[in-house]
Formats: structure tokens, sequence, C-alpha cells
């Protein structure tokens, strides 16, 4: 068993132990399907635990291909992503996001870009820049490794004074 059969073929391969059996099958590239006879469901959940295949079917062949409700497919070299009922429909679409914006209200988003920028991050509001877990740092909302954006140059750029306590006036409560 060196490649993938594609056919009316079932190997059997005879091993002394469960573990044997693990360590052979991911000793390998995963296979579309694995079979797993055994009366005992320990043995069935720890192979299914311990190994990575397309799908996996205990005491019987084939009849997870049959049952449309079940994704069908590989991972690995024996295929990447399902399909089979609503599976095939998803694996085999486009979900393709589309943003339209009015450009009858441009000047309100003039803030976005230089060198306007140290007012856009000083105002939350205005802000594509989220305060990061270190105090005075910010990130990115269009990209973790921002860098080139138009206002990558704020990142680095050292945080706004805190803002003054507001001062409670008794009489007003």
């Amino acid at each position: 068993m060196q490649e993938e059969i594609f056919g009316p073929i079932m190997p059997i391969v005879c091993v002394r132990s469960l573990e044997e059996a693990i360590r052979f099958i991911n000793q390998r590239e995963k296979p579309l399907a694995l079979y797993v006879f055994s009366h005992n469901d320990k043995v069935i959940k720890k192979m299914i635990a311990e190994t990575s295949s397309g799908g996996v079917t205990a005491n019987d062949v084939i009849v997870h291909l049959s049952v449309h409700t079940l994704p069908f497919g590989g991972v690995g070299n024996s295929g990447m992503g399902c399909y089979h009922g609503k599976f095939s429909f998803v694996t085999f679409s486009h979900r393709r996001s589309c943003l339209v914006r009015s450009l009858h209200k441009e000047d309100a988003f003039k803030g976005r870009f230089p060198p306007s920028m140290a007012k856009v991050r000083d105002d939350p509001t205005l802000s594509l820049l989220h305060p990061a877990a270190r105090p005075g740092a910010f990130t990115c909302s269009c990209s973790p490794s921002c860098s080139s954006c138009p206002h990558a140059q704020v990142l680095a750029s050292p945080p706004p004074p805190p803002a003054p306590a507001p001062l409670l006036d008794m009489q007003d409560q």
C-alpha cells in the first residue's frame, strides 16, 4: 500500500494491537475513508480521536457515501472540502462580499487619510484604530499586520494624553 486506491479493492491490514493500527494509519497520507470494525465502542472512539481521515465508518463500508446529510470528502492528499447535499452547494459556491459606499458624503470620510490622522486617532467615533492590549498602542482594523495602508504611520505615534476625569457636582444629583 504505497498510494491511495480508487477502485473496488479494500485492503485489509492485520495488526497486533490498536496502537499499531493507529501508528500504521498516522505514518501515511490521510485516507479518504477509514473503516473500523469492532464490538468495543472504546476502540472505535480511540480510532476516531487519534487518526485523521476524510470520513470514518464503523462496522460497515461505503454506507457513509449514501447518507446525503453527511459530508463526504477528504483531507490532505485525499482532497480538501466536502460535498453531498447542502455541503456540495457550500463547497462549490463562492460567497462574494460586496461593499458599496455613496460618494455623496465624501467629505465625511476625509479624516481617514493624512494629514488628518492625528485627529481621527484621538476621536474614537472616527477611528479605524482600536486600542491594543498595551496602553498607548493601537492596532489597525484593516489588518493585524498593517504596514501599508494610509494610516500606518499612526500606529507608531505616541498616544494622546489621557482625558481628565470629569468633576461631579453633587448639586446636580
